[in-house]
């Protein structure tokens, strides 16, 4: 009986994989809407004197926003410019887990979720880079992407770890609040030393520029949306 019930769904399944680059179009679609939404009461928040009025929530509403909405319309146009015989859906995900990533790292209110958010991004990166892996130089490019990006991740979480130590606390609004204990402490220096790395790093700022023109091996739709959150 139970092999009957599998014969049965199996046709459905083929078609899911088969059609795996349209459901995952739809998804992309329904995070701009989302994202529209979000945009829309952070605006009629801060008219209307609703609970959006905080500064630092309208901003993580508007960049929340931007990460799910220029995604989808990335992924709308990546839909019509991969070739049939690319594995599309395995681009997709790729895509998406990248987008998720950005987003848990707005979404993010301890500093060491933040880090973890911030290394998938390199992570993915690696993987999206490399996703023509038949190709030498999208190899290259991703191996530099990941060497650089990692590094740079991984100092910046020795900096969150620093920072979290100097406050007592890994809460990003506790810290926040203690921006003045945080520059008269002694591992103020190393402490935004490593967490700029990490900044540096991410976005290819001189002297780690080296890895960015190397990531451009990827397909178009994932410089286009890699390179703007860079």
């Amino acid at each position: 009986k139970g092999g009957a019930d599998i014969k049965k769904i199996k046709p459905y399944i083929k078609i899911f994989f088969e059609r795996a680059d349209i459901f995952l179009l739809c998804l992309c679609m329904i995070c701009a809407i989302f994202g529209i939404i979000m945009v829309y009461l952070a605006v009629v928040g801060m008219e209307a004197g609703g609970a959006l009025t905080n500064p630092t929530k309208c901003v993580i509403v508007q960049t929340l926003s931007m990460v799910l909405g220029i995604g989808a319309l990335v992924v709308l146009y990546a839909r019509y410019y991969m070739s049939p015989a690319d594995p599309v859906p395995r681009f997709f995900s790729f895509f998406l887990a990248f987008m998720g990533a950005m987003a848990g790292v707005v979404l993010s209110g301890n500093v060491i979720q933040l880090a973890f958010f911030w290394e998938l991004t390199s992570l993915f990166s690696f993987l999206l880079i490399g996703y023509w892996h038949h190709r030498q130089d999208a190899r290259r490019g991703a191996r530099m992407a990941l060497t650089v990006t990692g590094s740079g991740g991984l100092c910046m979480l020795a900096g969150m770890i620093l920072l979290g130590h100097i406050v007592g606390s890994y809460d990003l609004d506790n810290i926040l609040a203690a921006a003045q204990q945080v520059r008269d402490h002694a591992l103020y220096v190393p402490c935004l030393l490593l967490i700029l790395l990490g900044a540096f790093t991410r976005s290819a700022q001189f002297p780690f520029h080296c890895w960015l023109p190397h990531a451009m091996a990827a397909p178009t739709p994932v410089s286009a949306y890699l390179h703007s959150a860079t």
